[in-house]
Parts: C-alpha cells; structure tokens; sequence
C-alpha cells in the first residue's frame, strides 16, 4: 500500500477535503461515504491501494469540507464532483459508492457513463423511498445508531465520539440534500439504463436501515448489474465482514 495523503482541492472558491493513496497503477477508485461522514482512512481502503490509486473525498459540507450555497440536489453534487475529477486529471474512474454516496454514484454514472470504468453500489438509497418499517436516519439518536447500522453491534469494537460540531454539520447537509424527497431522486430509476459499465451492487443481508429489497430497482434498471448478499452484515459490510466485503469487491473490479 502507499503512503496516505492529506490534501485540498480550491474548487471555484471553495476548499474540499480528500484523502488518497497512490500504490498500484491500475484504473483509480474513489469512494464516496454516506450520510454519516468520511470519518478516518479505513482497513478495505488501505488494501485497494496495493492495486490502484484510492480517492477518499469529503463531499462538500461534511467534515472539513466547504458547502457552495448554489449546491441544492444530488443531482448538483454530482456535477461537482466531475469538476472534482477534472482538477484531479482522473480521466477514468472505478466509483465505490456507499449508502448515501452509493446514490452520488449512481447519479455520477448516470451523467457520464464513459468515464465510469466499473461501478459499485453499497447498501444505497437513491431510487426509491425508505419502507415504512425503516428508521427515520434524522430521528436516531447518536446512541442508537450502532443498533440499525450493525447486524451485530456487540461485535464492532465502540468507536470514539465524533465531533458535535462536524456531527452537526453532517446531519444538516443531509438534510439539505435528502430531506425532500427522502432520501431519493424519483427520476434516477428512469436514467439508469444509461449506465454501461459493469456494476456489482453489494448488500448486508442483514441491513435493517436500508433493507436488501431496496437494490430491486438497480437491479432491473442498469444493463450489467449484479447482486453480492453479504451474510452476517447490516449498512456497512466493509466493516463488518471485511474480507467477504473486499473479495467481491477485487474480483469486480479486476473483471473477474
């Protein structure tokens, strides 16, 4: 793996905040986090390094990164991040998109299918509503999330508090982009024949935030989707099941 980078970008006047690794010299991979944050450089990410340059960026309003008032839709932040790429040189990019970045992919893939060499949907929102017997993610308290987000929470080792203040201002771009409609755009599912790379859409199969059902639509919609169930996992099955998590994700992105 390489050494990780600490780096900012001035994109027409705002700073974003990114992280990447620079080892192999494959195809790049960026990936993009969900609604609860980039937070630190993670296991899976180290070793995808080994293979490919890994982007790691704070989308705009989370973290450290700035928020243009101009940006309103995922729609917009997904016009960003091509400007994002461009300053970058990443001509051809493999997506990784979890949850809330798995929609940003989605709608990345959409907008410029040429430039999307292999896509990866993670437990994403994006195309249809929340089913009535999931959370509000607004509602949760800080304390309960472990319990929707882990198929098995005694098992993840507790991770520290996060900053009340980056906290908040997470919850309040969310908020922004996904309040209304929640947590979809319901034009995506009409679009997404337009995306042509092969796609591999993973799922905790014991994800009670966003439940497996909810890859139905990106199943039928992209041409060359197919499904990985990962067992004994929730909305993050990069961190609980690791290595089932970066097998499938390897093997999809070497085209096996």
């Amino acid at each position: 793996m390489g050494a990780v980078h600490d780096n900012w970008l001035d994109i027409r006047g705002h700073r974003l905040h990114y992280l990447w690794a620079e080892g192999g010299t494959g195809t790049p991979v960026v990936f993009l986090h969900g609604a609860g944050g980039a937070g630190p450089w993670f296991d899976c990410l180290d070793r995808l390094s080994v293979e490919r340059p890994v982007y790691y960026p704070e989308h705009p309003g989370f973290g450290a990164s700035d928020l243009p008032d101009w940006l309103e839709t995922v729609t917009d932040l997904a016009l960003y991040y091509w400007d994002v790429f461009d300053r970058l040189g990443l001509e051809r990019v493999n997506l990784i998109g979890a949850s809330f970045g798995g929609w940003l992919a989605a709608e990345l893939a959409v907008q410029q299918p040429q430039r999307v060499a292999r896509l990866v949907l993670v437990d994403a929102v994006g195309v249809m509503p929340p089913t009535e017997d999931a959370p509000d993610f607004f509602m949760i308290p800080p304390d309960q999330v472990g319990r929707w987000v882990f198929a098995h929470p005694d098992r993840i080792p507790p991770a520290p508090p996060p900053d009340p203040a980056i906290a908040v201002k997470n919850r309040t771009t969310v908020a922004r982009f996904a309040w209304h409609p929640r947590f979809y755009n319901p034009k995506l599912r009409h679009w997404l024949y337009r995306i042509q790379c092969p796609t591999l859409v993973v799922w905790g199969r014991e994800d009670r935030l966003i439940p497996p059902a909810m890859a139905e639509p990106y199943l039928a919609g992209i041409p060359q989707a197919q499904l990985v169930l990962i067992d004994d996992a929730g909305h993050v099955p990069w961190r609980e099941q690791p290595e089932r998590f970066l097998s499938a994700v390897r093997s999809h992105l070497q085209g096996a």
